[in-house]
């Protein structure tokens, strides 16, 4: 199956699930220092949310004012709290991650229209998946223990684990 575009139902769907997936995560203190007023969303290349972000604006997470932007580079996704790798640009992002140090960003990728899943990717911290008619997510313990990002146990209750690393 290729690569298909999103309609605004779907791209809310995925907004909501990134915006709640944020509320059971834990930034390093000075990520809080650096963008105390913040909470920067980022999408790779593009901005793959579009209107769906619509739902989720206004909203903030741990205090902090929910904004979004798009990011051309991983250097530039480094002042991000959550970088979104939209569907289509996870070889991009690939490509490019080896050479990242992305320890304070957690990385989502949008692997909703791939055919497989339970796969761990490079950099990646979590995928979107399908679920037959709904969404999921799995979790990649390998990278999250890389990072400086802590999960709440209640998001990986409700996760699929991925990674070589299975325990947290």
């Amino acid at each position: 199956m290729g690569y298909e575009e999103d309609s605004i139902q779907q791209k809310m769907v995925k907004s909501v699930f990134v915006f709640n997936i944020a509320k059971f995560v834990s930034w390093p203190e000075e990520v809080y220092q650096k963008r105390s007023k913040k909470f920067i969303l980022c999408h790779f290349l593009e901005d793959s949310l579009g209107v769906g972000f619509e739902i989720i604006r206004n909203r903030n997470v741990s205090g902090r004012n929910l904004s979004k932007r798009v990011s051309l580079t991983l250097e530039e996704a480094k002042i991000c709290d959550i970088l979104f790798v939209g569907s289509g640009r996870l070889e991009d992002f690939l490509e490019q991650s080896p050479q990242s140090d992305l320890a304070e960003v957690l990385v989502v990728a949008d692997r909703t229209q791939a055919l497989s899943k339970g796969q761990a990717f490079v950099g990646v911290h979590i995928s979107l998946v399908r679920e037959q008619s709904n969404i999921g997510f799995e979790i990649n313990l390998s990278e999250i223990s890389k990072s400086k990002i802590e999960l709440s146990p209640k998001l990986l209750e409700l996760s699929t684990i991925v990674g070589e690393n299975q325990s947290y």
